[in-house]
């Protein structure tokens, strides 16, 4: 079978059930199609490196109470009093 749809060596391959049907597709397979659901959907797409940022900003927020401003944007919050407190740093 692995033979017939191509797959060499350790491929892993990932069987999944519905109803009476069998269906053997390899585990890269799903992972393209997950990755180009992703893209389909994503509003703004996002580097690992915009997320890290984004993170370190919010932990250094919740160190110091000072929320920057860009973070603000990227991730939306806006709005309220809480652009008071970044005392104008940017």
């Amino acid at each position: 079978m692995r033979d017939a749809m191509g797959l060499s060596g350790d491929t892993k391959v990932h069987l999944t059930m519905e109803g009476d049907v069998v269906r053997l597709e390899p585990l890269g397979h799903r992972v393209r199609r997950a990755r180009e659901l992703y893209r389909a959907a994503v509003m703004t797409p996002r580097t690992t490196e915009d997320f890290l940022r984004d993170r370190r900003a919010e932990a250094e927020a919740d160190e110091t109470g000072v929320v920057p401003r860009e973070a603000d944007a990227v991730e939306g919050r806006g709005g309220g009093s809480s652009g008071d407190q970044t005392g104008g740093a940017a």
